[in-house]
């Protein structure tokens, strides 16, 4: 054999013996190296500021032979892999290698990861055998999102490695911050010194062109002199008031020029003021009129509401900015052809007066507030509503409709929107809180129920930002809320 012919030789040995080396350790990797199987169940468990590990494992079906071991280590670790806690392990022997390893052991030659274990055990083979594993370690918060593997080490009689293996073994989630049981309160708002509170009501008179007395036997003005009559003797009855101002406010229509039509509207209001004198006396305050001016508002709505020709060039005419002022507008509208319509049919019902009432309402109990919370709502104030919340119990639909319903009678409460995003929260809704809070988010008290909100949603990061601006804020509950998000309680 040449030495060409020799040296190929010898490569191509040498490569077969690396094929041969590699596929070795890919089986020893790849493979248990004893028959059977362990299975393993564990649970995890976050106590304070330490992961606490309870495992089982069941090595019925296992057979190992009389001289192999095998090192059984539990692992927690991180998803990248590049965090690991490694927990004390476990021997499992045959017999004879039971023996040998006691030796090694008093004579100090055993592996590293034999001679700490945490417990040696001696297989039986065709016996049910159990066994249980237990460890502890400092929690960090790569491990809310870890695995958990047990790598199985099989040793032959001279220690040499046979096999090689890591099984995953599914857990329930160590910590998962979505689910921290957070702190929120509710807050109790100021009470009402003065529970002062209004009623309205739209007197259609009709008064005589450019005139300002009240005929009662004028059109239908003899049925809505009795709609007065109605509404002011109910207000007056109501033995939970307090009457203290009236106020007639004269609205017009845009027929005349705003001069004409305010002198002209409070004239018509001092009339009837007096007409309402004449009928209660001093039964009544002393009575306010005022100029409420040309009702555009109403034209419009009425319009929007019509089906008249030019019905889009009218709209267009009050809506525009282009006129100097009101009466420059109304000359436009006199040029449309549907103009005697509107003066006919629409003016009418703009000329009215608007009749308020005040009045002091007295202070309810709670069983009152109950049942006066469904009646008449107005006449309570948001302390009394949050009272009548309370008395009923965290998810009560009576809770929730008092919430609400203060929510809905006081809109620019803060309070009233933080009490109502907690039992949203409390309810399973963390999405409403968030809804609820976000137009007011500045707002003090706001930033701790916002955290546990965004936590719940899975939103971890801002609701971070939020616990520690409401630690900020002095918050009592933002600290510890801070800590379950991090995983530090």
């Amino acid at each position: 054999m040449n030495s060409q012919k020799k040296e190929a030789f010898n490569m191509k040995r040498i490569q077969l013996t690396l094929i041969a080396l590699f596929a070795a350790v890919a089986g020893l990797v790849a493979q248990n190296a004893y028959e059977g199987v362990i299975s393993y169940k564990i649970s995890l468990d976050k106590t304070g500021n330490k992961v606490v590990l309870n495992g089982a494992a069941d090595m019925s079906n296992l057979k190992l032979k009389s001289t192999q071991m095998i090192i059984v280590t539990p692992i927690l670790r991180s998803e990248d892999g590049t965090s690991r806690v490694e927990f004390p392990s476990v021997v499992i022997t045959g017999r004879n290698r039971t023996k040998a390893l006691k030796r090694e052991i008093a004579f100090s030659s055993a592996l590293p990861q034999a001679k700490h274990a945490a417990q040696y055990i001696r297989r039986h083979n065709g016996k049910s055998e159990q066994f249980a594993f237990t460890g502890e370690h400092a929690y960090a918060s790569w491990m809310m999102d870890a695995k958990f593997v047990v790598r199985e080490e099989v040793r032959g009689c001279a220690k040499c490695p046979v096999g090689l293996s890591s099984n995953i073994v599914p857990f329930d989630p160590l910590f998962n911050p979505a689910e921290a049981p957070y702190l929120l309160a509710h807050i109790t708002p100021a009470e009402e010194v003065e529970k002062q509170r209004e009623s309205s009501f739209d007197a259609y008179i009709n008064f005589k062109v450019d005139k300002a007395d009240v005929l009662p036997e004028y059109r239908n003005n003899k049925a809505e002199l009795e709609k007065i009559k109605e509404f002011v003797s109910t207000v007056k009855a109501n033995p939970n008031y307090s009457v203290n101002k009236m106020i007639i406010e004269g609205f017009a229509s845009p027929e005349a020029s705003i001069a004409h039509n305010k002198a002209l509207s409070e004239r018509r209001a001092k009339r009837l003021a007096e007409e309402l004198v004449r009928k209660y006396g001093k039964t009544l305050p002393n009575i306010t009129t005022e100029f409420g001016g040309e009702d555009w508002k109403g034209l419009k709505l009425a319009i929007e509401k019509s089906d008249i020709a030019d019905r889009d060039r009218v709209l267009e005419i009050i809506n525009s900015d282009k006129y100097a002022d009101d009466d420059a507008r109304e000359q436009a509208l006199k040029q449309l052809s549907s103009y005697r319509h509107i003066l006919d049919q629409i003016y009418p019902n703009l000329r009215r007066n608007t009749i308020t009432m005040g009045y002091i309402v007295r202070d309810y109990t709670l069983e009152e507030a109950r049942e006066i919370i469904k009646t008449a709502p107005k006449e309570l104030s948001e302390a009394e509503m949050y009272r009548v919340a309370m008395s009923y119990p965290e998810g009560h639909q009576e809770r929730l409709f008092a919430l609400n319903t203060t929510l809905k009678y006081f809109p620019e409460s803060v309070t009233g929107r933080i009490n109502l995003a907690v039992a949203a929260f409390n309810g399973g809704d963390a999405q409403q809180a968030i809804a609820l809070l976000s137009p007011i988010q500045t707002e003090k008290g706001v930033s701790n129920i916002l955290g546990a909100a965004y936590a719940r949603t899975g939103d971890f990061a801002r609701a971070e930002t939020f616990f520690r601006k409401a630690v900020a804020e002095g918050d009592a509950n933002a600290q510890r809320n801070l800590d379950m998000l991090l995983g530090k309680k």
